[in-house]
């Protein structure tokens, strides 16, 4: 299964607790909720379709000091 079709896959099972997704230079990118984060990541583990082995990177930022998001 490819990155575009993870995506999609995840966005149809998660709805909004997919927040946008997008792809740069062949990097696939889900933004999670905080709320359905822990879902999302147990079921690429879990889905035998998917079955990730390996978690590269997770970030976070924090918006509550960021210029025009008071």
């Amino acid at each position: 299964m490819d990155g575009p079709t993870i995506l999609a896959r995840l966005g149809e099972r998660f709805g909004t607790q997919v927040l946008g997704t997008h792809d740069y230079r062949g990097d696939h990118t889900a933004v999670l909720s905080r709320d359905g984060a822990l879902a999302v990541l147990a079921f690429c583990r879990d889905e035998p379709a998917l079955a990730f082995d390996l978690l590269v990177d997770i970030t976070a930022v924090d918006y509550l000091r960021f210029p025009g998001r008071e």
